[in-house]
C-alpha cells in the first residue's frame, strides 16, 4: 500500500520488492542476465551478513550499488558490522526527524547541511520552520 501511496507502480516492471530472500539466493539472482542493478538490504542487522560475506557481495559485483539500511545506537550504527561497513562506505546517510544528513568522502558533512524529506514532518520534530 506504502508503495502505491507514492506512485511506484509507475516503475513496477523496474523494480522488485523482496521480502525473507537469503543472501544465498540474493546472490543467485544478483548473477542473472538483467538483475537489479541497485540493491537496497534492509537491515544490515537481519541480513545475517559478517563482514567477509560483505567484502565477498562488493567484490562479486563490483557494478552493482548497494544501499545497507542500519538500526542506530544514537547517531552511529548499531554493530560492530555495521560500523565496519560505515567505514567502508564511500557515502554515508542518517535520517533523523523527516531530515537526510549527508556525509561522504566528497562532501562538506556538518549537521546544517542535510536534505528535507518532509518538511511539515521535520518541522514538527525540530521545533521550527524550515527556511
Amino acid at each position: 500500500m506504502a508503495f502505491e501511496r507514492v506512485g511506484m507502480e509507475d516503475v513496477s516492471r523496474r523494480f522488485v520488492l523482496l521480502e525473507g530472500e537469503t543472501m544465498v539466493e540474493l546472490t543467485e539472482r544478483l548473477k542473472k542476465h538483467k538483475s537489479p542493478k541497485i540493491v537496497v538490504i534492509d537491515s544490515l542487522q537481519y541480513a545475517d551478513l559478517n563482514y567477509r560475506d560483505y567484502k565477498n557481495l562488493k567484490k562479486l559485483f563490483p557494478n552493482k550499488l548497494f544501499v545497507f539500511v542500519s538500526h542506530a545506537e544514537g547517531k552511529l550504527p548499531d554493530g560492530r558490522i555495521a560500523n565496519k561497513v560505515r567505514y567502508d562506505a564511500h557515502c554515508k546517510i542518517r535520517v533523523e526527524g523527516y531530515r537526510a544528513y549527508v556525509n561522504s568522502r566528497y562532501s562538506d558533512s556538518t549537521e546544517e547541511n542535510y536534505i528535507t524529506i518532509w518538511k511539515d514532518g521535520a518541522n514538527r520534530y525540530w521545533g521550527s520552520k524550515e527556511v
